[in-house]
């Protein structure tokens, strides 16, 4: 069984998987995209409730062999309020981007420092960038596609076309 603590990660994606627990697609620095289970999760009383939630760093701990693996502690990171509005979009969008592109227990160092620098803690830091700006979102997942190789696939249909993310003028 292998057993992993204290990895700092965010939250891509969460959705049910049965009446009290609920699958955390997960963002990590050294393990990349992971899938966890959280038991308990939905339930009143649970500790993972108020941390597991997206745009925000946390430390996760989990073990299994299994691809969906057992969440053991989620602590929160701290230093970050929710982003609000069009930063709460962009966000999103960074995550839904995040998910298609990556490929599960693949890491990547260098994208998830990039992501992670737009943190408030990290904005003290002179090169600290923020990737709720939709632009650097972009340019962030775009490197990631060049050094990977893949040119297309993440568009999905109407390639080309105005992104719904972007109000019509």
């Amino acid at each position: 069984m292998k057993r992993v603590t204290h990895e700092p990660g965010y939250v891509l994606h969460h959705y049910d998987w049965s009446e009290s627990s609920v699958i955390v697609e997960a963002f990590t620095r050294a393990h990349g995209r992971v899938a966890l289970v959280a038991k308990g999760a939905k339930r009143p009383s649970s500790n993972f409730r108020p941390v597991l939630l997206p745009l925000q760093q946390l430390a996760l701990s989990w073990g299994g062999d299994a691809e969906i693996r057992t969440l053991k502690s989620a602590e929160w990171g701290g230093g970050q309020v929710m982003p609000t509005g069009d930063a709460l979009l962009s966000g999103y969008y960074a995550n839904e981007l995040l998910m298609r592109l990556l490929a599960r227990e693949d890491a990547h160092t260098r994208l998830f420092d990039a992501y992670a620098r737009r943190s408030a803690v990290a904005e003290s830091t002179p090169d600290a960038v923020d990737v709720s700006d939709t632009e650097l979102a972009r340019r962030i997942v775009e490197e990631e596609q060049a050094r990977l190789g893949v040119t297309e696939g993440l568009a999905g249909p109407g390639a080309g076309e105005e992104s719904p993310m972007q109000p019509s003028e």
